[in-house]
């Protein structure tokens, strides 16, 4: 699939923004939990929320249900919906069930060390394509 580089940019920039989109939403999932879990603490001058061990396992739970079942069902999460971008595979067609698995499954290493570093640093080195290590593994790319 040919991408013309001022639309990989354009798609960068929406990626960037999408990506803000759903960690906000899973952030919201991470202190609901937090709070029904009994993880969360507060005093006059300041609030924290916590997750155990049991917490953490369903919060990474939640969070690759909801990343594979936006992507393998309708190639959009709601961060992707709202910009106005998706996953396809990298042939153009939609994307296959095998490659957003493998996307979602990598999203632990892209999302290193904080805020998906290492998936940057990926997509900066894969010129247009613009594509992070689940992208390259799964054979999928990111489009408008």
């Amino acid at each position: 699939m040919s991408i013309p580089p001022d639309a990989s940019d354009q798609v960068l920039g929406r990626r960037i923004l999408a990506g803000l989109v759903d960690v906000l939403l899973l952030g919201l999932v991470f202190v609901l939990l937090g709070v029904i879990t009994g993880g969360a603490h507060s005093s006059s001058s300041s609030a924290s929320v916590t997750l155990g061990t049991g917490g953490t396992v369903i919060f990474v739970l939640i969070a690759g249900i909801y990343y594979f079942g936006c992507e393998s069902t309708a190639g959009q999460t709601i961060g992707k919906r709202l910009v106005g971008i998706r996953v396809r595979s990298d042939d153009g067609t939609p994307a296959r069930t095998r490659g957003v698995a493998i996307r979602t499954i990598l999203r632990i290493i892209d999302v290193l060390p904080l805020l998906y570093l290492v998936g940057f640093v990926a997509m900066m080195a894969t010129g247009v394509r613009r594509q992070r290590l689940g992208d390259l593994a799964g054979r999928t790319i990111v489009t408008r």
